[in-house]
């Protein structure tokens, strides 16, 4: 039997390769959301400490400059939370670019996967098929020479 070579090889390692390339794009900007959401977290938490300093201030002496303070504190930190929410889109934007990319590159990959299969069936196919019509060629040779000895 002969051996099966499916010759777009390189070509299926190369889409493996971009595949393969891909995913860890992916990931990565998986990790990178994750990251943000948690600097999200953390900047809401301040925010929410903030208010409430400045609820206990107003409740218990209003100082002007330590409300002014307080109230630039939360100016500052509700600018943060608006770029770092801003952030959080934008990487959750290239994060469904990316996958969008990835699933992409493992349909590419998959459908080169599925020929070289088909291609590898057909081979084997046709090489039993061969083998097949040897076997039954040397079985109706040998029918005929044990049949008819004298002819040949």
């Amino acid at each position: 039997m002969k051996a099966f070579q499916f010759k777009l090889g390189a070509l299926l390692r190369l889409k493996e390769t971009k595949k393969d390339q891909a995913l860890s794009n992916l990931a990565k900007a998986i990790q990178k959301v994750a990251l943000t959401e948690q600097k999200l977290e953390r900047s809401k938490g301040r925010f929410d400490k903030i208010i409430d300093l400045i609820k206990k201030h107003q409740k218990m002496h209003f100082d002007v400059v330590q409300m002014k303070i307080l109230h630039d504190s939360l100016q500052d930190e509700k600018e943060n939370l608006e770029k770092i929410q801003l952030q959080l889109n934008h990487c959750r934007d290239i994060e469904n670019s990316r996958r969008k990319i990835f699933l992409d590159k493992d349909s590419q990959y998959k459908a080169l996967l599925r020929l070289k299969e088909k291609q590898q069936e057909q081979h084997f196919l046709s090489e039993s098929n061969k083998e097949q019509k040897e076997l039954e060629d040397i079985i109706a040779a040998r029918f005929l020479f044990h049949s008819n000895p004298a002819k040949f």
